[in-house]
C-alpha cells in the first residue's frame, strides 16, 4: 500500500487557513468612496478631514475625521474600527446616525488593510496599538470623551484596548471572537471532515506559520481573558445565523464583560450582512447617553465562562504482547466462531479509529476491509488526506465568501456642498462669531457703567476683556 506523508497531509487547506487569518484580501477603495469632503445631511453640513498617523511599528495609517462644518468645540468622539478584509469605507453607514447626535466619528484603515500599509492583519494583536495612536492623537486634539464601535475584527480590538483604557466612555461591539485559535478550529471543523488529532496538527502548523510570518501567537490572542478587566459599558450584537464567528462568542464575552453596564442585542444577516437600521439608531443612542459619564470605579464582579478546550492527540493503544504460534499447527476454528472472531476484530479496529479521532462511517468501512489496525489506520489517512484536499478548494471558494468586506448601504443622502454654498456657511459662522463678541462687549459695557466707569474707557476695556474682573483690573492699571 501507498504510504502517506504525514508531513504534507492538508498541505492546501494549510495554506489556505494562515492567509485567510493574516493575508485575506485588501479592500480597495477610491478616496472618493467616502464621499465629498464638505456634504450636507438633513440641514446640517458637516466636514471630512483625511489625515496620517505613523503606530510604534513606523507604519503610516490613513484615517479620516467627520465633524460639524464650519468647525465648532466639540469634545466628543466615536472611533468605528473595521472588520478583516475590510476599511474605513465601512464607516460610512454609521455616518446618519453618530453625527447628528452631536458626535464626532473619526475611522481608520487599520495597518495592513486599505490603504494603511502593513503586510499583515493580526485581528487585534497590533491593531490595538493603532488604536492607542489614534486615541492619543485625538486626546491632543481636546476630544476628551471617546467611544468605540467596532465590528469582527474591529471589535476584538476594541476589548483589547478597553481593557487597558478605562477612559473610554463606551464600546460597541457586533460579531467579536473570544478567542481566534477557537475560531480557526470551528472554521476548518465546518469545512473539511478530518479526525481531531489531525485537527491538532493542522493549527500547530497554522500557528508557528503565523508567528514566524506576521510575529504574533494566535493561541494568545483571546479577548476573553481581557474582557473582565474592561470598565466601559457595552453594547454586544451578533447575527443568530453568522456562521463565519459563531454567536457563542458573542454571548461569552457579554458574560465575561467587567462592567454592569452591559446589554446583548441579536439579529440576523450573517456575518456581514447588512445591519438592521434598529440597530444602528440603537448603538448611536448608546454613545450619546453614554459619552461624557465616568463608569470607571464601579467595577462589575463577572465569572469567567468555561472555555472549550482545544482537542488533545489521544494516544495509540499498545497492543498487548502474547505469545505467538504457528497457524499451521493449530485446528481450524469452526465456521460461526471465525465469524465471531472476524466481527469482533473488525469491531476493535473500528474502535482503535474511533478513538484516535477518525469519524465512525470511515472507521467502520476501514475495518470492513483490513484486519490489520496499521493497515486500516494507513487506509484512512489516504482516505482522510484525499477528502481533505478535495475539500481545500471549497474551504478557498467558502472562506472568501465570509470574509468579502461588506459593502456600505449608504441609505442617505450625502450632498455635496457648492463652493459657494460653504462660502457662505463660512460667512455665516464669522458673522454669529462677531455677533456673539458684540453681545459679550455690549454686556461687560452696561456693567462697567453701572459701577460708574466713564463710557470711553468703559468701552475700551469692554473690548480688551472678557469678564468684569479683567476689565475692571485694566481700568485700575491706565487710569
Amino acid at each position: 500500500m501507498e504510504k502517506v506523508s504525514w508531513g504534507s497531509l492538508l498541505s492546501d487547506s494549510y495554506d489556505i487557513l494562515w492567509k485567510s487569518i493574516i493575508r485575506p484580501p485588501r479592500s480597495q477603495y477610491e478616496l472618493s468612496d467616502l464621499g465629498p469632503q464638505k456634504f450636507r445631511l438633513a440641514s446640517q453640513v458637516y466636514s471630512r478631514e483625511d489625515f496620517y498617523l505613523k503606530n510604534d511599528r513606523e507604519m503610516r495609517l490613513s484615517c479620516s475625521l467627520f465633524r460639524s462644518f464650519p468647525k465648532r468645540h466639540q469634545n466628543r468622539c466615536v472611533i468605528f474600527l473595521h472588520g478583516n478584509c475590510s476599511s474605513r469605507v465601512e464607516a460610512i453607514d454609521v455616518l446618519p446616525v453618530i453625527l447628528p447626535k452631536n458626535l464626532m466619528l473619526c475611522c481608520l484603515d487599520l495597518s495592513g488593510s486599505g490603504h494603511s500599509e502593513g503586510e499583515f492583519i493580526s485581528l487585534g494583536h497590533f491593531e490595538e496599538k493603532d488604536l492607542q495612536v489614534l486615541i492619543q492623537h485625538l486626546r491632543s486634539l481636546g476630544v476628551s470623551h471617546v467611544g468605540l464601535w467596532g465590528r469582527s475584527m474591529g471589535a476584538a480590538t476594541s476589548i483589547l484596548r478597553a481593557a487597558e483604557d478605562w477612559s473610554i466612555s463606551a464600546v460597541v461591539l457586533d460579531s467579536p471572537f473570544s478567542s481566534l485559535a477557537l475560531v480557526a478550529q470551528e472554521l476548518v471543523n465546518s469545512q473539511i471532515p478530518i479526525p481531531e488529532f489531525l485537527m491538532n496538527l493542522a493549527l500547530r502548523r497554522v500557528r508557528q506559520e503565523i508567528l514566524e510570518r506576521a510575529s504574533f501567537d494566535i493561541e494568545e490572542l483571546q479577548p476573553i481573558r481581557c474582557a473582565p478587566r474592561a470598565r466601559s459599558p457595552a453594547l454586544f450584537a451578533t447575527a443568530t445565523d453568522d456562521d463565519f464567528i459563531l454567536p457563542h462568542h458573542t454571548y461569552d464575552l457579554h458574560h465575561a464583560w467587567g462592567s454592569e453596564i452591559r446589554k446583548l442585542v441579536t439579529f440576523e444577516g450573517g456575518h456581514n450582512g447588512v445591519r438592521p437600521k434598529w440597530f444602528l439608531e440603537e448603538a448611536a443612542e448608546f454613545m450619546a447617553s453614554k459619552l461624557g459619564q465616568s463608569f470607571a470605579a464601579a467595577p462589575a464582579q463577572p465569572q469567567m465562562p468555561q472555555m472549550p478546550q482545544m482537542p488533545q492527540m489521544p494516544q495509540m493503544p499498545r497492543p498487548e504482547v502474547k505469545e505467538l504460534q504457528d497457524p499451521m499447527l493449530l485446528p481450524p476454528p469452526p465456521p460461526e466462531e471465525a465469524s465471531k472472531v472476524k466481527r469482533r476484530t473488525q469491531s476493535d479496529v473500528a474502535l482503535q479509529l474511533i478513538t484516535m479521532g477518525f469519524s465512525q462511517d470511515i472507521a467502520e468501512e476501514a475495518a470492513r476491509h483490513f484486519q490489520s489496525p496499521e493497515d486500516a489506520v494507513e487506509w484512512t489517512l489516504k482516505q482522510t488526506t484525499q477528502i481533505a484536499k478535495d475539500s481545500a478548494e471549497a474551504l478557498d471558494s467558502s472562506l472568501a465568501q465570509k470574509l468579502r468586506a461588506p459593502k456600505p448601504v449608504q441609505s442617505f443622502k450625502a450632498v455635496a456642498v457648492l463652493p459657494e454654498v460653504e462660502a457662505a456657511a463660512a460667512a455665516a459662522g464669522r458673522a454669529l462669531r462677531d455677533l456673539a463678541i458684540r453681545d459679550v462687549e455690549q454686556g461687560l459695557l452696561h456693567q462697567l457703567l453701572e459701577l460708574g466707569f466713564a463710557p470711553g474707557p468703559a468701552r475700551e476695556a469692554a473690548r480688551r476683556s472678557s469678564s468684569v474682573e479683567s476689565a475692571v483690573a485694566w481700568l485700575a492699571e491706565t487710569t
